[in-house]
């Protein structure tokens, strides 16, 4: 119901402008003039002919949008698939380096935990070392008798 209004009140609108005599009659006729002449090409067979130019028309602009289409779409998608996959391989290469970064910063962070605790061994064993150093200084200083074995008589 709401399309035959739209429709009824679109051709009241065209029917108000065709004889306000804004435009020339043969710019904008009234409806009965359409109608007449629309019956009347139909009953001598012109209206065919004109319809038939009409779609030879409207399948010609088909055919040229077409072939332009695939013209100019065909190569445009060759290169933005290569940039796509280009564009890809670029960001695997950047994900494989973050990656590559990532493993490398852990195996760099492990490495200096292992060199920590080594440093910390050596540094252990040197105190042991300087420590026992100390030791023989000490010895070697004092007399022989004083580091003999104690010699308990009970």
């Amino acid at each position: 119901m709401r399309a035959l209004l739209s429709i009824v009140v679109a051709a009241l609108v065209y029917e108000g402008v065709a004889r306000s005599g804004w435009f020339a009659p043969a710019l904008v006729p009234t409806l009965p003039t359409i109608a007449r002449t629309l019956w009347a090409m139909l009953g001598d067979g012109t209206m065919e002919h004109h319809a038939l130019a009409t779609l030879v028309r409207v399948f010609a602009g088909l055919a040229l949008a077409v072939l332009t289409g695939l013209v100019l779409g065909f190569p445009a998608g060759v290169i933005l698939v290569g940039a796509l996959a280009a564009s890809a391989r670029s960001e695997a290469e950047d994900v494989a380096e973050v990656r590559g970064f990532r493993r490398g910063w852990h195996e760099r962070a492990r490495l200096a935990r292992v060199d920590r605790e080594l440093a910390e061994e050596v540094a252990r064993v040197q105190r042991k070392d300087d420590g026992r150093r100390y030791l023989d200084a000490i010895s070697e200083s004092l007399p022989e008798h004083e580091w003999a074995e104690p010699n308990f008589h009970l």
